[in-house]
């Protein structure tokens, strides 16, 4: 088993083409299937995933995220009102139902585009379903305590999928 780059210097040499060339057409065979990527030292354990960031970058991104999140929502600023808006609706219209996608599909099983529609529907439905349990709480519907819970539950989803992806990868080694 050849690594990518001496794949694509032994195949520069023995087609006699540049090396934009043959990096494109192995781009080409790889998005085709001819030819498959593998990481031969791919983390052996939750905690080397988490600290692998070519893994682990999706998670530390919905941390940062969240914590934007709960900052912009916990000590609101007027000037940053657009940008708390921005973030708010991405966060509660898409995040925690990707969160809930990938939880469920460790692996990449569905297309992007499906990935992007189940993940609005499955986030209408489970900041709805906070509502509805904030409602019955002494805390109530207000921006501080839906803040607090939906980042409580993207975290706790993002955990999940977190430990789901990490065993997914040592359990097809």
């Amino acid at each position: 088993m050849a690594t990518l780059e001496e794949y694509v210097k032994t195949k520069a040499k023995a087609r006699d083409k540049g090396l934009y060339s043959t990096l494109y057409s192995t781009y080409v065979d790889v998005k085709n299937g001819k030819i498959e990527l593998v990481d031969p030292d791919p983390p052996g354990s939750v905690t080397e995933y988490l600290f692998r960031i070519d893994y682990s970058l999706w998670f530390w991104t919905i941390v940062s995220l969240t914590i934007v999140f709960l900052v912009l929502n916990m000590y609101p600023i007027d000037v940053l009102s657009g940008l708390r808006m921005v973030v708010g609706i991405i966060y509660t219209v898409f995040v925690p139902g990707y969160m809930f996608l990938q939880t469920l599909y460790p692996s990449k099983e569905l297309s992007s585009l499906e990935e992007l529609l189940i993940s609005i529907g499955l986030s209408i439905a489970l900041s709805s379903i906070l509502g509805l349990i904030l409602n019955y709480t002494p805390f109530g519907i207000r921006t501080e305590s839906l803040a607090l819970t939906l980042s409580i539950l993207v975290l706790t989803l993002s955990l999940a999928a977190l430990t789901r992806k990490s065993r997914a990868i040592t359990s097809s080694l």
